[in-house]
Order: C-alpha cells, then sequence, then structure tokens
C-alpha cells in the first residue's frame, strides 16, 4: 500500500512528524473530505499502529465486520444508521479505551462525516468524550495525547495529485483534568473549542463555498509568483502549504472586507480558465509560452516517437489494473468521496497480482537465475515508465496545442497571455498585501 499510494499521489508532503511520541496514547483528530483514503494514507507513514473509527453501516455482515476489525477498524454508531443503535456506541467507546490503554493510536474524524471540501465542519464532541472516557478508564496513569491533524489535498478525487498532512503539536488530556472533575460538560466543550481551533491551523480553511474553485484557480495562478515575492523555497512543503493557506486567508478576508472587488478578481479567473478549458490547454502552457517553439517541438516529437513502442508494451502489460479501478469506481461510488479510495484500493490488489503474474511468465521464459530474477521487475519498472512518459506526452500535446492557436489565431493567443498577465497585477494588488499584513501580525 505504501507503493501504491506514493504512486497515486504525485507529491507527500509531511509536517509535524516530531510531534508524533511513539510511547504514549494517541488521538489524532482529523477533518475528514476523503473517506477512507483519509484512513490509508495516515496508516500506512504513521509508525505507531493505528486504530480507526469508521461508520458502523460498512459492519454489515459477520465477514464484513470480521475483516475490517482485523483492518483495525472499529465500528461508531451514527444517528444516520438508526437511533435504535445508539447505545451500541458505548461498546465502541470501551473498544477504544482499550485500544489507548495499550498505548496504540486512534484516528478520529471529528467534524463526524465526510465532505469533500476545503473547510473545516464544526467539530462533535465524541472526540473529547472518547478522550476523557480513556482517561477514566486507565486513571490518568498514562499520558494521552490528542494531536491535532490537517489532512490536505489539492483534488481530492484526481489521480497524481499532491496531498499535505500536517500534525500540530499534542493536546494533554491530563490538562483539562481538574476541570473535568468539576463539570463535565464545560471540560467537554472546552476541549472541542480548543480542539477546533488548532485543527483549522492544519488546513486551508476557505469560508465561503463561492470561493472554493477561485482558491484552486489563484493557487495554480499566483503560488509560484507569491512563492518568490515571499523570498520562500519552492522545494521546502512547509513553505509550499504555508503559501496555499495563505492565499486561502488572503481571499477569506478580501471576501469579508471588500466584496465588489472578490467578485472582479473571481470572474477574471474564471473567465481565464474557461477560455483554456475550452482550448484544451493548462495554465502552466503559457507560463512557459516563451519556451515553446516549432524546433523544440520537432525534438521532442521525434523522441517521443522512438520511445513509443516501449510505452505501448508497457500499456499491455498494465492495462487492466491501470483502467479497471477507474471503471469500478465509476460503477460503485455514489459518492465522489468514495473514489479516491476505490481507485487505490482496487489499483493496489490488481497491480500486485499483474505484476505477479507477469513477472512469473517472464521469469519461466528467461534462462539463467541472474536473467529470471531481473525479468520478474520488467512489469512494474515498465509501468513506471509508462506513467512519467504519458505525463511527458500530455505536455508536449500542451505545447503543440499552444503553438498552433499561436500560428492560427495569435490574437487569441496573446489575449490568454494579457489576461494571465492582468490576473496576476491584480492579485499583487489586492491579495498580496493582505498576506504580508497577516504575516506581520
Amino acid at each position: 500500500m505504501n507503493i501504491a499510494t506514493r504512486i497515486f499521489f504525485k507529491r507527500i508532503h509531511f509536517s509535524g512528524m516530531e510531534n508524533i511520541p511513539r510511547d504514549k496514547p494517541i488521538i489524532f483528530a482529523s477533518n475528514h473530505a476523503n473517506a477512507f483514503m483519509d484512513a490509508i494514507v495516515p496508516a500506512v507513514f504513521i509508525k505507531p499502529e493505528v486504530y480507526f473509527l469508521t461508520r458502523s453501516d460498512v459492519f454489515n455482515t459477520p465477514l464484513k465486520s470480521k475483516i475490517l476489525r482485523g483492518m483495525n477498524l472499529l465500528p461508531i454508531y451514527r444517528l444516520q444508521e438508526g437511533a435504535e443503535n445508539l447505545h451500541k456506541n458505548e461498546e465502541a467507546f470501551g473498544d477504544c479505551y482499550k485500544v489507548l490503554a495499550r498505548k496504540k493510536s486512534l484516528i478520529i474524524y471529528s467534524e463526524g462525516n465526510c465532505i469533500q471540501e476545503k473547510r473545516l465542519r464544526k467539530l462533535k464532541k465524541g472526540t473529547a468524550r472518547i478522550a476523557f472516557g480513556a482517561a477514566n478508564f486507565n486513571q490518568h496513569k498514562n499520558d494521552l495525547l490528542i494531536i491535532p491533524t490537517g489532512i490536505n489535498y489539492n483534488k481530492p478525487s484526481q489521480f497524481r495529485s499532491d496531498i499535505h498532512i500536517r500534525f500540530a503539536k499534542p493536546i494533554q488530556v491530563a490538562a483539562y483534568r481538574e476541570m473535568y472533575e468539576s463539570d463535565i460538560n464545560k471540560a467537554t466543550i472546552t476541549l472541542t473549542r480548543d480542539l477546533e481551533k488548532l485543527m483549522s491551523e492544519q488546513i486551508v480553511n476557505i469560508h465561503e463555498k463561492m470561493n472554493d474553485a477561485f482558491v484552486d484557480e489563484v493557487t495554480e495562478l499566483y503560488k509560484s509568483q507569491l512563492i518568490q515575492h515571499l523570498n520562500f523555497d519552492a522545494k521546502n512543503s512547509e513553505h509550499d502549504f504555508f503559501v496555499i493557506r495563505n492565499i486561502g486567508e488572503g481571499i477569506n478576508t478580501l471576501t469579508q472586507q471588500d466584496e465588489e472587488k472578490a467578485h472582479g478578481l473571481r470572474r477574471m479567473s474564471h473567465d481565464y480558465f474557461a477560455i483554456l478549458h475550452k482550448l484544451k490547454l493548462k495554465n502552466k502552457t503559457i507560463v512557459a509560452h516563451k519556451s515553446i517553439s516549432f524546433a523544440k517541438i520537432i525534438l521532442k516529437s521525434l523522441l517521443a516517437i522512438t520511445l513509443f513502442p516501449i510505452h505501448i508494451i508497457a500499456l499491455v502489460l498494465n492495462y487492466i489494473p491501470y483502467k479497471l479501478p477507474v471503471l469500478i469506481a465509476k460503477k460503485t461510488c455514489k459518492h465522489i468521496e468514495f473514489v479516491a479510495s476505490v481507485v487505490i484500493g482496487t489499483g493496489a490488489f490488481l497491480f500486485l497480482i499483474n505484476f505477479i503474474f507477469w513477472g512469473i511468465l517472464f521469469a519461466c521464459i528467461a534462462h539463467g537465475l541472474v536473467s529470471k530474477f531481473l525479468h520478474l521487475f520488467i512489469a512494474p519498472l515498465l509501468g513506471l515508465f509508462a506513467l512519467h512518459f504519458y505525463s511527458w506526452i500530455k505536455n508536449l500535446v500542451l505545447e503543440i496545442r499552444f503553438h498552433q492557436l499561436n500560428r492560427k489565431n495569435k490574437n487569441l493567443a496573446e489575449q490568454l497571455i494579457h489576461m494571465r498577465a492582468g490576473i496576476i497585477e491584480a492579485l499583487d494588488n489586492s491579495i498580496l498585501p493582505i498576506i504580508k499584513n497577516n504575516l506581520k501580525q
């Protein structure tokens, strides 16, 4: 699953791993935007053994229940699954207490539901209740910690997207013990409120839904320039997330202070990306337009033609496990939040079977022990080649499209360049001062 996760995501960034101790019980309190993917990625990379609370309706048969519990999944009963089942949460909470008593880790999605959006929803009180219950269960003998966690996707359901996972400094549950012993309700509310504040700092938090697409567009348009403006390191994942988060905060502030100006910027950005979409172009092509030349396109095309036969072989060997998970997700997923989870889960299994099949077949054909061993890796290596070659070909196609546009309709090509420059200038005059002011505070 580690390899599958690294292939599915183009970049995986972590921040705050030093905040995770290995010898204490931990509750990771996380936002929840991408169904089982929110469990898969932390489980792969967090060193302590992790258990998860998940909706009870997926434990609907004895076989499923046994399999899921074997995967460290514990059922939690929500009102949506029937009010008559809520009493079963006492048993579910008891399972959580036992996990934490063994100094294991537990991931809780504190919002209580899964919605694919870039904002923190109001937290339920369940995280605080489980934390206090676990502390009482163990008679406050171990130092139970809650680590506010933020899982940030740039495009949650898209293959080869980016993910930022952030772990804040732990909250010590013992710090609330005196308040809890005098007023349980007050302690629960206080801990929930403190947790909500710290969790909100770990995610890109867009206040208004109308700005969701706008923030994505501005991030694509402006992130590189903003990194330069702030003298940040483009290769530093912490800087990368900080810039993305501040773009969101800047747009939140601009919308609050001057909705008319924010609306104008949204319209400019929407029109620019609408034209790009119609022409089947990308912003990155406009950024790199000066480096696009007929001579370079010819050289790249010749290289593509030379390597294309290898790509065809790679596709033949890997097409079914690459394509089938997408088809399965389209057929089975009623909600977009589950698409990525189904793709990566079925893809990991199918690619494993695929590599074993081709590896054994090639090894049987090969002569000599060393040759047989090397032939085991032909299919996975060709799979990686196909992945990167396909991405390279897509960029080449974009360059060809822009070159043709510039030759046939130079005015439209120049219009796109000027539109982008105009949006950047507007962002320099509106968003950049807000971000710089926020940095001073």
